[in-house]
């Protein structure tokens, strides 16, 4: 899947390499259940098919969390970040600045993880525009991803 996901929509890699990590602790703590559950049945001499339905009733096991999830009401919170900062300069001329970010150069930031080694493309382009009496961001991050927020 990895593969499949880098070569093919490199806009999800991120989203793969944010999943990685609770892949390799439910294949480790999978991985770790077998062994103990093998070391168990090694001492017992237990019919093949008792030992079948157990196999698959752990295998049903994550299924059935995942439905039980789904009815489980959600639960909502309401959190507000607010930051405030006093810029010395008149207002036309910041939100002059804040409107449009042209031409982001690709060595402009900081290094980090997912851009530097994992090779998303870095911010390249942002400005606000009114659609519909609302002021919507437009992004571009290297050449093909764009974000409409």
């Amino acid at each position: 899947m990895f593969l499949a996901v880098y070569f093919g929509a490199a806009e999800g890699l991120v989203c793969i390499m944010m999943v990685i990590p609770l892949w390799i602790l439910s294949g480790l703590g999978g991985g770790l259940l077998v062994i103990i559950y093998n070391y168990g049945e090694a001492e017992r001499d237990d019919d093949d098919l008792g030992v079948r339905l157990k196999a698959i009733g752990w295998a049903l096991f994550p299924i059935a969390i995942i439905f039980g999830e789904m009815y489980s009401p959600p639960q909502w919170t309401t959190k507000v970040v607010e930051r405030q900062v006093i810029i010395d300069a008149a207002a036309d001329e910041v939100w002059a600045l804040l409107v449009s970010i042209p031409e982001i150069h690709a060595d402009e930031g900081l290094s980090n993880f997912t851009q530097d080694w994992l090779g998303v493309a870095r911010p390249s382009e942002a400005k606000l525009v009114e659609r519909d009496g609302k002021m919507v961001r437009l992004a571009r991050w290297g050449t093909d991803i764009r974000f409409k927020e």
